[in-house]
């Protein structure tokens, strides 16, 4: 499924929160390789995130009841945007299940990353993100920003979201959104000069 328009969505969100598996299912299927690159970019290990995007599904799965359905849940995103408010809500849940899981690994150190990252042959950032094969020297490079600027970049870079969809996701407004991108930029420039 490529696409789902706001009516498909609505009745696989509300059919999902019935207790409907197969609804579920497609809703599983449309969100899963994004929400699966998300954790990857920010976990840094495939394994990691395979866990972590299947434990993401599972807490949306047992807090669908929760979910509050706006009344067009793709409000001021075009049709078939991945920015809808379950989208959002969603990524929320991944945020936070990938927190969860930084907090509880004591062994990750920052200064070893950038140290690699910096001594690693590298390119300006839009080749890295165009580039498949440099997937693994961008995510060094990304590891050296803060949180926030991580999933600013990862979102907008690399899941291809509107500023104003990392807005809702983030629960930002979208001039807050541009400045950390911005940053974030400007940070990731200045190493890849180094």
């Amino acid at each position: 499924m490529d696409k789902l328009n706001s009516k498909n969505l609505i009745e696989l969100v509300k059919s999902a929160k019935k207790g409907n598996k197969n609804a579920f299912s497609e809703l599983y299927e449309y969100y899963i390789t994004p929400i699966f690159r998300f954790v990857y970019f920010r976990v840094r290990n495939r394994v990691d995130a395979e866990d972590l995007t299947q434990s993401i599904f599972l807490k949306t799965w047992s807090n669908l009841s929760k979910y509050k359905q706006r009344k067009n849940p793709f409000s001021f995103y075009p049709v078939g945007s991945r920015g809808d408010s379950f989208g959002a809500w969603l990524y929320t849940i991944a945020r936070n299940t990938v927190t969860d899981f930084w907090k509880k690994k004591k062994d990750w150190s920052i200064s070893e990353l950038a140290e690699n990252a910096i001594k690693s042959k590298e390119e300006p950032i839009d080749d890295l993100i165009e580039k498949e094969e440099n997937l693994s020297e961008l995510k060094k490079v990304i590891e050296l920003l803060t949180d926030e600027q991580q999933e600013v970049i990862i979102l907008r870079f690399i899941d291809g979201l509107s500023n104003k969809e990392i807005s809702r996701i983030l629960d930002k407004k979208e001039d807050a959104v541009r400045q950390i991108q911005s940053r974030a930029i400007k940070i990731l420039r200045e190493y890849i000069k180094k």
